[in-house]
């Protein structure tokens, strides 16, 4: 099933509770992020460049001031009777689709949770939708942003990017008093085209969420481009999208301590046939294992994560892949906040190896890190105030190709105004 056929089932779900007369019951919540962006030079990857960050100068060369309206965010809560509910996350996008310059609304999330609860010390849980899956602890505030900074790592802008579960899962945990143990498992389909912009673009930092129709722009590779090897994928990836009916899994684990230490692990398998092409998308057949941790010491948080997997996409005649790449991330991050103030600093290590046989005509392989500063400022329970620095230094040989330079080094000063309701 395409997230297309099982969103509407979804929100018809949620209908009844959203057209009560008194509205009892249901929560609607939002957000609004107001942005101020220094940008560098180098042209942004969702403008169809390759620079590694949200925000490049809109035409020609140059460091470039820009206003941007860059998250408008509205999270619908209802309940389904005692034991489930509801939840459906929209964006406008005030910046508009990239290629016919409009701005649209469009589904982040949409899911319906059911919550029985056996006993005190057990917890079930079901959910069925389309959800990102419970990877990254950067993101666990409402319209899956988060406290620290206002650019999350590598691994989280990826999972923003190209993972979306468009299925169901179960996740069951046991809570002795202060503790919490979990484990979960998931069967989703929808996603057969994530790792596209691992192996075409690398990674990339930015706090963009990829909504359900989204078509996201691709640099004007020699690989992609006429004449290419794989000249009949189109300049764009829909990540979301179902290719070969097959079903991909996840299976999750977690223990915290309440107020201390918060630890996930988990892998992931799109399970998709690299040999299938739809006519518009490849299928990549994705996976990748993730382990996560975070620990509270006081009014000091300490957050790493490492995440590493391989991405392959189409098949030779003797069998093996057309594209054949490895990637990995990490980063570790510490935040110390005292009263309404935060300040956070992040490094961020990532990589991508290409293993294939087709590097001279489609080269994969990029090196490089990243350091994040940011100082946030609550402004009452509903107002937040955000400064951050990002630098990003990246090694991708492909840039040649584009008469560019293969080294890279770009600076963002953002400075951001957010008000949730």
């Amino acid at each position: 099933m395409s997230p297309r056929d099982l969103l509407p089932v979804l929100l018809l779900l949620s209908t009844p509770p959203l057209l009560a007369a008194d509205g009892e019951g249901v929560r609607l919540r939002g957000l609004i992020d107001m942005r101020a962006v220094r940008t560098d030079t180098t042209r942004s990857w969702l403008d169809g460049g390759l620079g590694k960050t949200r925000y490049g100068p809109p035409v020609g060369p140059g460091r470039a001031t820009l206003l941007r309206l860059s998250q408008v965010s509205l999270v619908a809560d209802a309940p389904l009777g005692d034991l489930a509910s509801a939840t459906v996350q929209l964006n406008a996008d005030a910046e508009g689709d990239r290629e016919v310059e409009t701005g649209r609304v469009d589904v982040i999330q949409a899911f319906v949770d059911f919550k029985p609860e056996p006993s005190a010390r057990l917890r079930l849980r079901a959910r069925l939708g389309m959800f990102f899956p419970p990877v990254s602890q950067e993101a666990d505030e409402l319209a899956w942003t988060g406290p620290y900074t206002i650019t999350p790592s590598a691994a989280t802008s990826w999972i923003a990017d190209e993972l979306r579960i468009v299925g169901v899962e179960g996740r069951a945990a046991l809570r002795p008093e202060g503790h919490e143990l979990a484990v979960a498992a998931a069967a989703f389909g929808g996603n057969d085209p994530t790792g596209t912009l691992l192996a075409w673009r690398g990674w990339s930092m930015g706090d963009r969420q990829t909504g359900v129709s989204d078509r996201l722009a691709l640099a004007p590779l020699p690989s992609i481009e006429p004449g290419g090897i794989f000249e009949p994928a189109p300049r764009w990836v829909q990540p979301f999208r179902e290719i070969d009916g097959r079903v991909g899994y996840y299976a999750a684990a977690s223990y915290k301590k309440t107020g201390v230490l918060d630890v996930r692990v988990l892998h992931y398998d799109n399970r998709a046939d690299p040999g299938v092409f739809d006519g518009l998308q490849y299928a990549w057949h994705t996976r990748f294992s993730s382990a996560a941790a975070h620990l509270d010491v006081g009014p000091l948080e300490l957050l790493g994560h490492y995440l590493d997997g391989r991405t392959t996409m189409g098949r030779k005649p003797d069998g093996r892949p057309g594209v054949d790449d490895t990637f990995w991330t990490w980063f570790g991050m510490v935040s110390l906040t005292a009263g309404r103030h935060r300040l956070t600093a992040r490094y961020d290590d990532f990589y991508v190896e290409d293993i294939d046989t087709f590097v001279v005509e489609d080269d994969n392989n990029e090196d490089g890190h990243a350091w994040t500063a940011a100082y946030l400022l609550r402004v009452g329970t509903a107002h937040r105030l955000a400064v951050e620095v990002v630098q990003v230094e990246s090694h991708h040989p492909v840039r040649e190709a584009l008469g560019l330079s293969v080294l890279a080094k770009e600076t963002t000063l953002q400075a951001s105004f957010r008000v949730t309701f």
